[in-house]
């Protein structure tokens, strides 16, 4: 596989995760913004 997906190993995907869940809702929320600013833009 290109990407190596096969190597992931999954119980420190499962603590990152559990451990580090801010940086996904700040992440989401920043995905958020920038399509809320395209849609104004485009709108």
């Amino acid at each position: 596989m290109v990407h190596q997906y096969a190597d992931v190993d999954d119980k420190q995907v499962y603590t990152i995760i559990k451990h580090d869940v801010r940086d996904l809702e700040d992440y989401v929320a920043e995905v958020a913004r920038f399509i809320n600013r395209v849609e104004k833009y485009e709108g």
